[in-house]
């Protein structure tokens, strides 16, 4: 009798251990389904665009118009979505550029860059004050808004209908793809140019 009684209660004291050791795995489950889930970070490889250009044009006394209201902008019938300028006390340097496919003559990406310099003068390192950078890339439905610029410009050669130099520029901005997150990327633009002087009259195509 006496061992049935011990028997008896080493199976009460058996089954409140499981039970509890179980209580508390379901205590531990719900507690962890409760916590919140850390987002996704999504790491993508900085995109770099390395860009060979042909020069379009250096206009003194103007300026970039940032205010799409501005009525004294003069609208370019090329680029006037993106850059126009006005009479104004800078020197704006705009390079633009079509890629297009060699058989089918598809445009395939647009890249456009202008920015404003106090002066001009050779041999000496020229740092943009303002600037607006985009690259489209159409096959991939992107686009890269510059947001800051590190860099500079450097004349050899100008005679009043020509200015000819060199640059190395590299632009920080944001990738925008339609459906998808914004990306960071940087932007390369370097090389060698020859553009040609206008003015706020002439230089339209």
């Amino acid at each position: 009798m006496k061992n049935i009684i011990i028997s008896f209660f080493i199976f009460i004291f058996t089954v409140f251990i499981i039970s509890c050791s179980s209580s508390k795995k379901i205590e531990k489950e719900e507690i962890k389904q409760g916590e919140p889930k850390k987002p996704i970070i999504q790491i993508e490889k900085q995109a770099e665009v390395n860009y060979d250009f042909t020069g379009r044009f250096l206009v003194p006394n103007s300026n970039i118009v940032f205010d799409q209201n501005d009525e004294s902008a003069i609208e370019d019938p090329i680029i006037g979505e993106f850059v126009k300028l006005k009479s104004g006390d800078k020197y704006t340097v705009v390079f633009h550029r079509f890629e297009t496919d060699t058989i089918t003559k598809n445009k395939l990406s647009e890249v456009i860059f202008a920015f404003e310099l106090s002066n001009i003068e050779i041999d000496v390192k020229l740092y943009p004050e303002k600037f607006l950078y985009y690259y489209m890339n159409y096959s991939e439905k992107s686009r890269i808004d510059g947001k800051t610029i590190h860099g500079y410009l450097m004349f050899e050669k100008i005679d009043g209908k020509v200015a000819v130099g060199k640059l190395d520029f590299s632009i920080d901005g944001v990738k925008k793809v339609f459906d998808h997150d914004d990306v960071e990327v940087t932007a390369e633009f370097r090389g060698n140019f020859r553009i040609p002087f206008g003015d706020l009259k002439t230089y339209k195509r």
